[in-house]
């Protein structure tokens, strides 16, 4: 019995490697395309780091934030948006989120 959990371990642990690198890959597509610019820019004043020398660690931490709070993609965390504020930037919309979920 605990060979078979061992084995469905290892099967487990390889899907969510494979989940997770196949979600750096749609990172590192949609930051080639300047679709996380912002995010990027959020996350390197944060943390105090440099946009260019820091862009790997930046976009993995992206990458790692989806998957770990179990995000299907990153354009699901905006698919719910109202079409009279899709005008908006991802920061201001998130910005309005904390605004009336009381987090300011």
């Amino acid at each position: 019995m605990a060979r078979l959990m061992m084995i469905g371990d290892n099967m487990s642990n390889h899907h969510n490697e494979q989940a997770l690198e196949d979600l750096h890959e749609e990172t590192l597509e949609k930051d080639s395309k300047g679709l996380l610019d912002n995010e990027v820019n959020r996350i390197s004043t944060y943390y105090n780091l440099h946009i260019d020398d820091d862009r790997d660690e930046i976009l993995q931490f992206i990458t790692e934030n989806i998957f770990y709070n179990h995000r299907k993609s990153i354009d699901s965390f905006y698919k719910d948006v109202p079409e009279h504020l899709r005008h908006l930037t991802k920061d201001k919309l998130k910005s309005l989120f904390n605004i009336f979920s009381g987090r300011l």
